[in-house]
């Protein structure tokens, strides 16, 4: 059915570039008037738009590599570029988010194991199973119990510990 060169090269594409996410039929009928198209896509069940958009970045390229391209492909590679580098700047911050609660989490995780080795001195398994415990509580619960550990022995600490999981 396809009547033009650009119309054949467009549908290559898409059937290449949608191949991976879905299933494509060729010269599919249409219900309700007569009609035929070229390209029929149906999506696989649960794909990802970063998997799209990493096949599409692949068109694109390809499409940069290749000599005399049409006004319609400079469109779309000009078209597809803008949408791959923002997905590409949100990975990245999301990326960093990730890292700083992470960062953030392990050092909590080092300060109250430091707190209480210069309390205790070295950490039995007890302790150790303490700490993220500790971490636990909401932030001014666990400042007032980090700021008590100089008056609490190592019996009183697990104490209350204990009576907090209760």
């Amino acid at each position: 059915m396809t009547r033009q060169s650009h119309d054949q090269f467009a549908k290559e594409y898409l059937e290449e570039l949608l191949i991976t996410v879905g299933t494509i039929k060729k010269s599919e009928k249409v219900k309700s008037e007569v009609q035929e198209i070229d390209v029929w896509f149906e999506p696989f069940p649960t794909p990802t738009q970063e998997n799209l958009l990493e096949i599409l970045a692949d068109w694109r390229k390809n499409l940069e590599l290749r000599d005399n391209l049409s006004r319609e492909e400079e469109e779309v590679i000009m078209n597809l570029s803008p949408a791959y580098l923002q997905q590409i700047e949100d990975w990245k911050q999301e990326g960093k988010e990730e890292g700083k609660e992470e960062g953030r989490q392990e050092g909590q995780l080092l300060l109250i194991t430091s707190l209480l080795e210069g309390r205790f001195g070295s950490l039995d398994a007890e302790l150790s199973g303490a700490v993220e415990k500790i971490a636990k509580f909401p932030i001014a619960e666990r400042t007032q119990l980090l700021l008590s550990l100089g008056s609490l022995s190592r019996e009183e600490l697990l104490e209350r510990l204990r009576n907090r999981e209760e």
